[in-house]
């Protein structure tokens, strides 16, 4: 029997990787990140964009929905598999990375009725500031020294500041004020702006080169053509 040269053997290898596509694991950040009661269905604005990366990819998404530690310890253990997260160099080794999906800002967030001057960041530090557990905001800042009080997710927070438990919440921007009009709270304001990250697929370090030729090419895609300004990840 011939032999079947490395190039076409290494793409019948990579091509059902592709063809089944991946598991999305999410994290509950209501209303954009929305999980049932059964934990069967999700929905949301962030759902949504990323379906639509799915269907320009041609990569069958498939979403499973875990706390945001679970999912990063999940990601790194299980093939095909990713998250969406910010890309810091205490997490550069342990994914394979897409290209940049999103630019936000990580920010401090304080009530809107707040009236202290917390100052600068390094200022900021001396406050009770809150944080998601298992999210790259919250080992970012505890990379770089910052006290946190850490809760499983964005509305317990919320609902934390909002008791005035915490004096700030360090989160990026995204669905803060959906989520307060949800809660029927008024929108933390932003006290203070850490720095801009943008938000990447954090891959399991051996997804295949066709699924990410596939999804880093939908991701540019989708930036020329602006298609991503038709989902509101406010």
């Amino acid at each position: 029997m011939p032999r079947l040269p490395g190039t076409l053997i290494a793409a019948l290898a990579s091509a059902p990787a592709a063809a089944a596509g991946l598991t999305i694991l999410v994290s509950p950040q209501p209303p954009i990140i929305e999980v049932s009661a059964d934990q069967q269905h999700v929905s949301g604005a962030a759902i949504d964009l990323m379906r639509a990366l799915s269907q320009r990819a041609g990569l069958p998404f498939k979403f499973a929905p875990y706390p945001s530690a679970r999912a990063v310890l999940l990601v790194r253990q299980t093939p095909d598999t990713c998250l969406t997260a910010a890309r810091f160099p205490e997490r550069e080794a342990l994914f394979r990375w897409s290209e940049p999906v999103i630019r936000l800002r990580l920010v401090l967030l304080a009530r809107q009725d707040e009236t202290r001057d917390f100052g600068g960041v390094e200022q900021a530090r001396q406050f009770h500031i809150g944080a998601v557990r298992g999210t790259a905001v919250a080992s970012r800042l505890k990379q770089q020294g910052w006290t946190l009080d850490e809760s499983a997710d964005a509305e317990t927070n919320l609902r934390k500041l909002q008791l005035g438990r915490i004096d700030l919440l360090a989160t990026l921007d995204v669905g803060i004020q959906s989520l307060a009009d949800k809660m029927k709270m008024a929108t933390p304001r932003v006290a203070l702006v850490v720095n801009e990250t943008d938000i990447y697929f954090a891959c399991h370090p051996q997804l295949s080169d066709e699924a990410m030729r596939r999804l880093n090419h939908a991701i540019l895609a989708m930036k020329a053509d602006g298609s991503f300004k038709a989902f509101n990840l406010k």
